[in-house]
């Protein structure tokens, strides 16, 4: 996407070893702009497979997991990094095809 790719040239910080730091508009600050051509991209993209859900993981891909899921129509769904000892009922599942298995 020509789009993204000019953002990380003139936005991004490169640091040693080729390490490209996008979290000044894409995590920590987010471009809504940028981040909504990126969904309709996504769309563009995956229209055909018609998911019904996003998986993402918890803090960075969960902005753009949600606009991606508006042009899907769809849910989206974080995983946490650690266990929430906030919740007891703390459950991990993984889904294949349409059964679930619980860990």
């Amino acid at each position: 996407m020509k789009l993204l790719q000019d953002k990380i040239l003139s936005d991004a910080d490169i640091k040693p070893g080729g390490v490209v730091i996008v979290s000044n508009f894409l995590n920590h600050r987010m471009d809504i702009s940028l981040i909504d051509e990126m969904g309709k991209e996504f769309y563009r993209l995956f229209k055909d497979t018609k998911p019904t859900l996003i998986l993402t993981i918890e803090a960075s891909g969960i902005g753009i997991a949600c606009i991606a899921a508006r042009y899907f129509g769809g849910d989206v769904l974080f995983a946490k990094k650690e266990p929430s000892y906030a919740d007891s009922s703390f459950l991990f599942g993984i889904w294949f095809d349409n059964a679930v298995m619980e860990l």
